[in-house]
């Protein structure tokens, strides 16, 4: 029984009829309960149209086509929509080209070759006293910062 029930489960969860089947039909030669759970024909008759109550009804197809004519003409697009498409395209083009020109625009390195310009401190005097220089190079090649301090008794220039 609990077979059955993940068999149900599994003819539910798998979209494709050619799995379903073949899961169905080998399911159904191995258990006898579900065969006998079966519809018989005199059932399935009951839940069948037969031919004679087909050959009644009239035909669909004009009456379909009436009324996909009729929602097509409801379903005119209206100038409000066109207009908000052409307004958020303008926007996004004009937000894309101001990017653009951002970028491109960035300031360019003023020394075309980095190896150009070079600092060396030998020695510095301040307020007639050694001190001790450092240099910090930022990741712009154009920025140098010097940093200059007091040594400390025993430190020599």
């Amino acid at each position: 029984m609990v077979k059955c029930q993940i068999i149900k489960i599994l003819f539910k969860l798998i979209p494709f009829k050619s799995i379903q089947y073949s899961l169905i039909q080998t399911h159904l030669l191995k258990c006898d309960d579900c065969l006998k759970n079966l519809a018989g024909t005199d059932e399935a008759r009951k839940i069948t149209v037969s031919k004679s109550r087909l050959e009644d009804v009239k035909d669909l197809w004009p009456q379909f086509l009436k009324d996909l004519e009729q929602q097509k003409q409801k379903k005119k697009v209206t100038p409000h929509l066109t207009w908000r498409w052409a307004l958020g395209s303008a926007a996004a083009l004009v937000l894309t080209l101001g990017l653009i020109i951002v970028i491109t625009q960035s300031p360019k390195n003023e020394y075309p070759d980095e190896s150009t310009v070079k600092l060396t401190i030998d020695y510095i005097n301040l307020y007639e006293e050694p001190r001790q220089a450092i240099i910090f190079q930022t990741q712009d090649a154009s920025k140098t910062f010097v940093w200059v301090e007091k040594l400390s008794k025993g430190d020599m220039p």
